[in-house]
């Protein structure tokens, strides 16, 4: 029957991604398709290690795919607990930092232990060094990543109100020197006025140092 061809998983997985959200969505719901074990698994499978289908629906941000995670968590209770801290963590970057507070204070993901592990041991990105001349990348760890992106202001104030080694982490002199540049000093202000920071001899050492 038409109905069991397009809940084949060759079909239901070619729409399950953010550029087709909306035409999924609308599949879903007219013909009222099952999500099947292997479909589910499939939205799962990270053996890439560049995340998983599921994830890229999270992370999009689009209305269209918040639909579709919608209807898929109801359909699926496996999908559902995969709203967890590994989605959480795949989303605490800059560029996925609307998807990471959505995650935390729509779909009330928990902070665990694994994710302030994350944000101050975790691989590390690369941010253009704005006080040099010639372009050079500085490798950091994600949660100074995230304090230096000043769009990221929103979701770090709330890992910090949720989690309170986090708030430590960015209180921590090496964070506060690492965004004590001339082009990163309106965000070095703001975490001085807000957690109160005092500037010690650690911080002040490391500020000098800097010169």
């Amino acid at each position: 029957s038409l109905k069991s061809a397009l809940a084949a998983p060759e079909i239901l997985l070619g729409v399950f991604a953010p550029h087709c959200a909306a035409a999924a969505l609308r599949l879903l719901k007219s013909y009222d398709l099952p999500i099947g074990a292997a479909v589910c698994d499939a939205l799962l499978d990270d053996s890439s290690g560049k995340g998983s289908p599921f994830q890229a629906l999270l992370l999009h941000g689009s209305k269209e795919c918040e639909a579709l995670v919608d209807e898929l968590m109801a359909r699926e209770p496996k999908l559902k607990a995969a709203l967890n801290d590994s989605a959480l963590i795949a989303a605490l970057t800059p560029k996925t930092q609307e998807a990471a507070l959505r995650l935390i204070e729509e779909r009330g993901v928990e902070i665990t232990d694994a994710v302030p592990e994350y944000l101050t041991k975790g691989t590390s990105s690369s941010v253009k060094d704005a006080g040099t001349k010639d372009k050079t990348w500085t490798p950091v760890v994600p949660l100074t990543a995230l304090v230096l992106d000043e769009s990221c202001a929103s979701l770090v104030d709330v890992l910090c109100a949720k989690d309170a080694s986090i708030k430590a982490a960015v209180k921590a002199p090496a964070t506060i020197a690492a965004v004590a540049t001339p082009a990163k000093a309106g965000i070095a202000l703001k975490l001085i006025e807000t957690y109160n920071i005092e500037i010690g001899d650690e911080l002040a050492g490391l500020l000098m140092a800097k010169d």
